[in-house]
């Protein structure tokens, strides 16, 4: 990584704001405290689960991908909480139908199994919060494509990563002697789907804990330096940017959509430019 681009980790939020379609899809705790991973409430048909522990303050009005929405609003504790969990099976304990099951269940299935592809998000300046990724879980990632490729009786694995995104390319070779089904390479000519990284290290996380990562990943570039943000699922964006100590009228995403400053920031929103 070049010196001007830097690393900031946001770990513990004030507030978090999970949105909701409607309130019938809501299910609030009866003591109105919430747990780590508890599931909250739907949006756009999918699960939303809370990233802290903490207390319900009540219904908030966000923007969730640029579009007004209503959010359930928490005040984060600090401390994590969570449930006494049954301990899931060892990661290698996992049969094939076990593998093939998790990836239906959690919509992770691709159209094209085979062969096994990963491909890393690099844009140089706008798009490199997947070295994050990649720094934190590199040998997980790996150990997880395997065990997909075994699941599906596949014999080839794809990292695709981009000629110039040197830095990812470290983070792998650490571990990818272990790996002989394994290759990097710069393009893959034969037909293929592709998983992202934030799909494998939550499939990581399901194999093991069984839930998904309460982090997001951003890249961030304030008028040319470049953050790499590691932070908690659902802040707002004035928040995180508060953290931050940057303070600008006109914020971007990569599609040069302006953001408002109440955007609950998710998966969906990966590239944040500040002018």
């Amino acid at each position: 990584m070049k010196k001007d681009r830097k690393i900031f980790n946001y770990d513990q939020p004030k507030y978090i704001y999970l949105p909701y379609d409607s309130k019938d899809s809501i299910k609030l705790p009866s003591d109105g405290n919430v747990l780590v991973s508890t599931e909250i409430c739907t949006y756009n048909g999918k699960t939303i689960t809370s990233s802290v522990s903490g207390r319900i303050l009540g219904s908030s009005n966000v923007f969730v991908n640029n579009k007004p929405t209503n959010a359930i609003a928490i005040e984060n504790d600090f401390r994590d909480l969570k449930r006494e969990v049954v301990k899931s099976k060892s990661f290698f304990d996992y049969g094939k139908n076990d593998i093939k099951n998790i990836l239906k269940e959690n919509k992770l299935e691709k159209s094209k199994m085979d062969p096994i592809v990963l491909e890393i998000k690099y844009e140089k300046n706008y798009d490199e919060s997947d070295y994050l990724l990649v720094k934190e879980y590199a040998h997980d990632i790996l150990d997880t494509l395997d065990k997909i490729a075994y699941g599906y009786s596949i014999k080839n694995i794809y990292i695709i990563i981009n000629k110039k995104d040197k830095a990812v390319k470290r983070e792998f070779m650490n571990y990818i002697g272990t790996y002989l089904n394994i290759n990097l390479v710069k393009k893959l000519k034969i037909e293929h789907s592709s998983f992202n990284v934030e799909e494998i290290v939550n499939l990581n996380n399901i194999f093991k804990i069984k839930s998904r990562s309460r982090y997001i990943y951003l890249t961030i570039n304030n008028k040319g330096t470049v953050y790499l943000v590691k932070t908690k699922k659902y802040v707002t964006l004035k928040e995180l940017l508060i953290a931050m100590n940057i303070t600008s009228n006109n914020i971007y995403d990569i599609n040069k959509n302006k953001l408002n400053e109440l955007e609950v920031l998710n998966s969906e929103i990966r590239t944040i430019i500040v002018k």
